[in-house]
């Protein structure tokens, strides 16, 4: 499961706003921009995930670098025209390739990734993000199967928390 913390920069690219184009228009409809912002979290093995985020080529894109204990990611989100939807693509420091999808659930961020490593393997993630009150977030992980039905009983849960 915690392999696939290096996509956690994916779950707050979509929450900036701003009022340029249609990446932060979707933010601002949705309103989503409660989840911008740097954060933290900790894993349930004791290590620390930390997120941070900026809006980047006029503000048409949004650039994450994440770091956990085992890994480094950077990835960006965007709004591809060709297929009408919010993109996110990212590579980490082992080689792994993440590519997705933004969309909401109940009203709630949800971001579905494919992945593939540099030895073949592969896997799919889905993340809701649940605002939990002031300065707090919960993340529910969806993984393999469940990924595709992101509801009830997740894989995993964290609290993350906003930092200065």
């Amino acid at each position: 499961m915690l392999r696939n913390l290096f996509s956690w920069g994916a779950l707050f690219t979509i929450a900036l706003s701003t009022s340029a184009g249609p990446l932060s228009e979707a933010v601002q409809q949705e309103s989503f921009g409660w989840m911008a912002g740097k954060w933290k979290a900790t894993e349930p093995s004791g290590g620390e995930v930390l997120v941070t985020h900026e809006w980047r080529l006029n503000k048409n894109a949004v650039v994450t670098t994440v770091k956990t204990p085992e890994m480094s990611t950077s990835g960006m989100t965007f709004y591809c025209y060709k297929q009408e939807e919010i993109r996110y693509v990212a590579v980490s420091d082992s080689g792994v390739n993440l590519m997705g999808t933004w969309s909401s659930i109940e009203g709630s961020p949800l971001l579905t990734i494919e992945y593939r490593g540099p030895y073949g393997e592969t896997g799919k993630t889905a993340y809701v993000m649940k605002k939990d009150g002031p300065d707090r977030m919960k993340v529910l992980i969806y993984e393999g199967y469940s990924a595709d039905n992101p509801t009830g009983y997740a894989d995993m849960t964290l609290q993350f928390k906003k930092v200065p």
